[in-house]
């Protein structure tokens, strides 16, 4: 289940009022971008 353009622009507001789905979405990305699909 990788993350989508759409997943991250969704991740990124969200993280500017939630600092803890901002680590989390941070890890994710890290996890994803080794393996992405674009």
């Amino acid at each position: 289940m990788a993350l989508t353009q759409f997943d991250i622009k969704l991740y990124k507001p969200r993280a500017i009022y939630n600092p803890g789905e901002r680590v989390a979405g941070e890890v994710v990305l890290k996890l994803t971008g080794t393996q992405s699909c674009r």
